[in-house]
């Protein structure tokens, strides 16, 4: 197992288990998650391991682990806690690059009190605990200061260009512009994105816009004009046709098809 993980959010995620646990009675323990990815907010220092590699953390740390694998924690303090979550994630479109450890940061103790409130909301408002997870999973990548060799690495770019475009989705974002941005060639970031996303930034821009939009449509009352604008596209034929392009359905259908 490497550095790196592709976690899709083209959907929802479905949240199992949510809390927070202490830890470090033992000083190891495993734990597999059929079929539900784990992610872990530390206060403490120890060690993850799982597909043969393993990773230290310390209080700050958040780590993503996929489903199917035995994990081990080796805990080097007594009274270790720790705020989890174990969901799913039904989306097959867009997968994402995850790094398994991250450092957060500043953002340690705002993350730490996002997911305190999704905990609260999980056993009444299943829903919002859900729509609270999905919005965090995708600020991760723009929220949790990389700690790699000053961003010049693949992953690194590569956050960072999709940091620019879900914070500007609503503009009209150029891949050209994007790439100068960041002191890239055109066919470079394209190169970039094809290597690691399988698809180019147009269609990644398209893709977002439209997933962007069928939250907006299925989780609020904004008018589909207004729902348009807010992912860039001031046009509603070409809004029309992105939608149907993207999810088969047109902005109508989508809204009645539910979150």
């Amino acid at each position: 197992m490497g550095e790196g993980l592709e976690l899709d959010l083209s959907q929802r995620p479905r949240i199992r288990q949510i809390g927070m646990n202490v830890h470090g009675y033992s000083r190891r323990e495993t734990f597999t998650m059929d079929g539900l990815w784990s992610l872990h907010l530390y206060r403490y220092r120890g060690t993850l391991s799982f597909g043969g590699s393993s990773w230290s953390f310390e209080k700050g740390d958040l780590s993503i682990a996929p489903p199917g694998f035995p994990l081990t924690w080796t805990f080097e303090e007594r009274n270790c806690p720790h705020l989890y979550v174990h969901f799913q994630c039904p989306g097959r479109e867009q997968p994402l690059p995850f790094d398994v450890m991250r450092n957060t940061g500043t953002c340690f103790e705002d993350l730490w009190q996002r997911l305190t409130l999704m905990a609260s909301h999980h056993a009444m408002l299943p829903l919002r605990a859900e729509v609270g997870l999905w919005s965090l999973l995708w600020d991760l990548p723009a929220a949790v200061k990389e700690h790699s060799d000053g961003g010049s690495s693949v992953q690194g770019i590569l956050q960072t260009a999709l940091s620019i475009i879900d914070n500007e989705i609503e503009t009209p974002l150029k891949v050209a512009e994007i790439a100068k941005r960041m002191g890239l060639s055109h066919n470079h970031l394209t190169r970039l994105f094809r290597a690691q996303l399988k698809v180019g930034p147009l269609e990644w821009i398209q893709r977002r816009r439209a997933h962007k939009a069928r939250f907006l449509l299925q989780n609020t009352d904004l008018p589909i004009r207004a729902v348009a604008g807010a992912v860039g596209m001031a046009d509603l034929q070409r809004f029309n046709k992105l939608m149907r392009k993207v999810l088969g359905h047109s902005p109508r259908v989508i809204r009645t098809m539910g979150p």
